[in-house]
């Protein structure tokens, strides 16, 4: 077997038969089953298979081990462009449920493989029953139970029909306690006492609730997704003021990057486009650098400033790969005066690497 050598690392893979022209060497094969065998393994906890596309392969060089262990296996789901689904197919034959992480929560769910995954989707988890039982057990977990999740739902929807003024996890009790909110608040009372803004209340009540890592995992997840639920639908019909702001930030702690990306592209192109920006409801500031940064009296600069952002470490991987269509962006970002430490080493790098 070869391995390919690029000056990207993240390009290098492994090739079979004739080889392109360019730098490669030759890596020695050997199955999890042999090592199982003369190594005397025991225990093993985790294991994590990222093989550029012999995923499979590995998979049946490991019949016994994955059969006498139980680890909780991280596997690359995606090789270059291409979904390996059927990996979720192999790992539930021998026994292994596949999950996702919920990031925002550090949590992993049941992976659904009939749904469309997130276009930024690397990477999955699977696991035996007994290994999701301890994982449970820790709170890094969550087991499909029907009667508790019903109950979670219940008990969401009964918060959700409480007076606003005795929720706490509502806005006035959580982000108006923030700088901008603060700055905000009486505009926001105007705007939510005029009845336009129910829906957007509930969701941001129900990311709050999210955000309470001392209730269950259960709780909180379904919390979230009913954010992510309500948001989503609110802006398919009506993304107006800074809904896809909120989107933004709750699609990004619920995994679904892919709908963030697009929806603060959608967002910022608005801004560019109409010059200006209407914060008269409750919403998220995209970023959670940005919730302890008051705006002053520049809160254009900085809602721009917390979009774009956002938007740069969420769009690709990273800025190398973005090239120097990331400059302009970087640039603006700069010139707002709201940014980080970050974006600046990713314009430093971008000038040194293509020569700006």
């Amino acid at each position: 077997m070869y391995f390919t050598l690029n000056q990207d690392s993240e390009l290098n893979s492994l090739a079979r038969g004739n080889l392109s022209a360019g730098a490669s060497e030759t890596v020695p094969l050997v199955t999890l089953d042999l090592l199982l065998e003369t190594r005397g393994w025991r225990d093993i906890e985790f294991v994590k298979i990222d093989a550029e596309g012999e995923e499979a392969n590995i998979l049946r060089g490991g019949e016994r081990f994955f059969s006498d262990m139980s680890p909780l296996v991280q596997y690359e789901v995606k090789a270059d462009t291409d979904l390996h689904m059927e990996l979720v197919h192999a790992f539930t034959a021998i026994g292994y449920e596949s999950y996702r992480l919920v990031p925002g929560l550090n949590l992993l769910v049941r992976f659904d493989a009939e749904q469309q995954p997130d276009g930024y989707l690397l990477n999955l988890f699977c696991c035996k029953p007994d290994r999701a039982a301890r994982l449970a057990d820790m709170g890094f977990l969550l087991e499909d139970d029907p009667g508790s999740m019903d109950a979670e739902k219940q008990r969401l929807h009964d918060s959700l029909n409480m007076d606003d003024d005795h929720d706490v996890y509502g806005w006035r009790h959580t982000i108006a306690k923030l700088p901008y909110g603060a700055q905000l608040a009486s505009l926001w009372e105007q705007t939510v006492a005029a009845g336009h803004s129910g829906e957007v209340s509930k969701a941001l009540s129900c990311y709050a609730r999210s955000r309470n890592s001392s209730l269950p995992a259960a709780e909180r997840f379904g919390a979230l997704e009913s954010s992510f639920t309500g948001l989503k639908i609110l802006c398919e019909h009506q993304p107006s003021r800074l809904r896809l702001a909120s989107l933004a930030r709750v699609a990004l702690d619920y995994g679904a990057r892919s709908l963030a990306v697009n929806a603060l592209s959608q967002l910022s192109h608005s801004i560019f486009q109409n010059k200006t920006i209407d914060p008269g409801e409750p919403f998220l500031v995209p970023g959670e650098r940005f919730d302890l940064i008051p705006p002053g009296d520049t809160l254009g600069n900085w809602i721009m400033s917390a979009v774009l952002e956002e938007l740069e470490r969420k769009c690709s991987f990273s800025s190398f790969y973005t090239g120097p269509s990331a400059r302009q962006r970087l640039e603006i970002i700069r010139d707002l005066g709201f940014g980080s430490a970050e974006m600046q080493r990713r314009l430093s790098l971008l000038q040194q690497c293509f020569g700006m």
